[in-house]
């Protein structure tokens, strides 16, 4: 019994490294794409042709026709997810409200507590509407407003977390086609050998692998030593747009950073005796300075398969068809080894997608079972430092605080200001 906990504690202890760097690719993937933003943008104009210009038509407040109002509900968008503290010239302002451009110009808002809804609406034009109204009525209409706020954000939310896991998994199974991991054959593996499974376990608090799952997944790039913010408006405006831009480019260099990352995990990994990598089926690549195949799937006579696929030569990219041929053979070989492994690599796919706290609290559980100590404990490691969230952060962020009159308060305050 002792055994197999300790195999599946090398297995956790794998899948929290693998899970975290899937994680932040991921998160680099959302930034460059700038999910958050488009997200907030169509609850907004969901909120608006659903709810708001509805309610609105019951009270007489807008006569506009139903045809117009995706434009309405665009220009609702765009108010809502202005940057107020940006201030934005007339020629900036019509080029972050281009279709495209809008998504990485003008510093857009991705997230709103329901006290900044109230505050964002008094600065759009359903504000204006709106705020003619007295007192009383002005109270119920923002909290109208801002309930279905809570209510489509939540919804939306829902959606995005739905869509962020299958890309985490898809994610994940490019990373275990990639490097060959085996999650079936690298836990027989660890079965039948214990030490390297024990020294696996061993490595999540190693000083080579613990910088691996404490990788920060920053939000915005920090500004350089010295660095003094512009003063005027077109230059705060082509600051931010600058920045938007940047923070692209370096969603790709994450990306890049990571793929560095995993190779030097599975560097580590084979170092530890752990079966992955291009030298295993059904790649078979031979080790260097190595007579034969070290796993016996490969034994099959056929040469090896996934080096110069697609190499690229003074004439252009050069496409080596053999390759293919070689591992298509072996995946559908009548043993069924190949069937196994494209099962284990999807099973490895939607584990890495589960993320990196899973696998991390499975890891602290079974290693309270396991007796005679044969696991050293994970002392040292931050547990509160835990990627993963970030990729679900929620666009509406809900407070006790946000009442009828806090919200009346804040739309008054701001409406003050801007007049």
């Amino acid at each position: 019994m002792d055994g197999i906990i300790t195999a599946l504690l090398a297995l956790c202890a794998m899948m929290v490294v693998f899970s975290t760097i899937v994680t932040v690719m991921q998160e680099a993937v959302h930034k460059g794409l700038q999910s958050r933003r488009k997200g907030m943008i169509t609850l907004m104009e969901s909120l608006y042709t659903r709810s708001i210009a509805p309610r609105l038509r019951n009270q007489n407040l807008l006569i506009a026709r139903e045809h117009t109002d995706k434009a309405a509900a665009r220009q609702f968008a765009l108010d809502m997810t202005a940057n107020s503290t940006l201030p934005l010239s007339p020629q900036w302002r019509k080029i972050s409200e281009t279709p495209v451009l809008r998504l990485y110009f003008g510093g857009r808002l991705e997230r709103l507590s329901t006290n900044e809804f109230a505050e964002q609406l008094a600065r759009s034009e359903v504000g204006k509407i709106i705020a003619r109204q007295d007192d009383a009525a002005l109270r119920e209409t923002i909290r109208g407003f801002a309930y279905d706020f809570e209510r489509f954000g939540d919804a939306q939310m829902a959606t995005f977390k739905k869509k962020a896991k299958v890309s985490a998994v898809l994610i994940g199974a490019i990373v275990a086609i990639a490097l060959n991991v085996d999650i079936l054959h690298a836990f027989k593996s660890l079965m039948a050998n214990q030490n390297s499974a024990v020294r696996i376990a061993n490595s999540l608090s190693s000083p080579a692998i613990t910088p691996l799952i404490q990788v920060p997944v920053e939000s915005a790039p920090a500004a350089a030593e010295g660095e003094q913010p512009a003063a005027g408006a077109e230059e705060a405006t082509a600051g931010a747009a600058r920045e938007s831009l940047v923070q692209a480019g370096q969603s790709a260099q994450v990306v890049g950073t990571q793929v560095v990352a995993l190779q030097g995990a599975t560097a580590a990994y084979e170092d530890l005796g752990l079966p992955i990598g291009s030298r295993f089926f059904p790649f078979c690549q031979q080790a260097p300075n190595t007579v034969g195949q070290i796993d016996a799937r490969c034994g099959d006579g056929r040469a090896a398969a996934g080096v110069g696929m697609v190499t690229l030569t003074g004439s252009g990219l050069n496409y080596d068809g053999s390759q293919v041929e070689n591992l298509w053979a072996r995946l559908r070989s009548g043993s069924g080894a190949g069937l196994i492994w494209i099962f284990s690599i999807f099973f490895a796919g939607a584990a890495f997608g589960m993320g990196a706290p899973f696998w991390f609290n499975l890891f602290r559980k079974l290693g309270s079972t396991t007796a005679g100590g044969k696991v050293v404990s994970i002392a040292g490691l931050d547990t509160t430092q835990q990627p993963g969230t970030a990729a679900f952060q929620p666009m509406t962020i809900r407070s006790e605080a946000a009442t009828p009159d806090t919200l009346l308060h804040a739309f008054r305050t701001v409406q003050a200001a801007e007049a």
